[in-house]
């Protein structure tokens, strides 16, 4: 339940069933006849919010918020792609902290 440390407004849940899921791999099958050849750019998103190595945690935790997804770190000066962060990693970092 790491993730309510870093975002406590969020109500993690286990997953017993998968009751709720009605398509079977048949019918996923079914829709990806006819894409297998499509390139994954028509799933990508364009406009994402990006932070750099020199971002400050807390404008980061809201970035992270925003987007509620991993967000890339990316070199200022070159825009070279320097990795990804995710609420995962913010938060694991924080309660590793000795304080």
């Amino acid at each position: 339940m790491l993730y309510q440390y870093v975002n406590p407004k969020v109500s993690a849940i286990r997953l017993t069933s998968l009751s709720f899921v009605y398509e079977t791999l048949g019918d996923l099958h079914q829709r990806l006849q006819g894409m297998e050849h499509e390139p994954i750019s028509i799933c990508m998103k364009q406009d994402v919010e990006i932070v750099t190595p020199d971002t400050s945690l807390v404008e980061t935790l809201l970035v992270l918020y925003r987007n509620r997804t991993s967000i890339p770190v990316v070199d200022p000066e070159n825009n070279k792609l320097l990795g990804m962060i995710s609420y995962w990693d913010v938060g694991e970092k924080i309660l590793s902290a000795k304080g």
